[in-house]
């Protein structure tokens, strides 16, 4: 393990209140911060708690290859005026699920949230982990427990199959 990733696991398990330490949450939390900083260059540790916040450390993460056909879904952020209007609108992004999976389920604030259906193009790398449940900065109190994949330039490996046009 490289020293810089050893020293922003024990950044980002300090801005969590933990200390470094065998274990299954510093274990998640290392191949967290890996695959983050390889993948999105996130290399500041509070950002990286950001993103960390919103795994369930006390069930094993792992480092994944997606293989086609894998369909996923994704809940976007969208207001109906950015969507028609096309603004702000990221139909990729970095967080998915499986097909038939609750938006209630993926950790996420559920309002304003467009559903979205994706066929993966070809193998990919994906941090495989379970959503978080609770208070998460920025989203509030959130309801997890679904399986969710973080997979890097999601936007070369997916095609997008459908887009919910209206919000309810």
């Amino acid at each position: 393990m490289s020293q810089q990733l050893a020293t922003l696991t024990d950044q980002v398990l300090s801005l969590m209140g933990r200390q470094a330490g065998p274990g299954l949450v510093t274990d998640n939390v290392r191949l967290a911060v890996d695959c983050l900083s390889r993948w999105f260059g996130v290399t500041d540790a509070a950002s990286l708690k950001s993103y960390i916040d919103g795994i369930d450390l006390n069930t094993r993460a792992e480092r994944i290859t997606l293989t086609p056909p894998k369909s996923l879904i994704g809940y976007r952020r969208s207001s109906e005026a950015a969507f028609h209007g096309g603004q702000n609108f990221n139909m990729f992004g970095m967080y998915f699920t499986d097909p038939g999976v609750s938006k209630f389920d993926v950790g996420v604030n559920t309002n304003d949230r467009r559903f979205l259906r994706y066929e993966l193009r070809r193998p990919t790398p994906a941090l495989k982990s379970r959503a978080a449940s609770g208070f998460i900065s920025g989203m509030g109190m959130v309801q997890g427990g679904a399986t969710q994949y973080i997979i890097p330039d999601a936007g070369s490996v997916l095609s997008v199959r459908h887009v919910q046009h209206s919000i309810r």
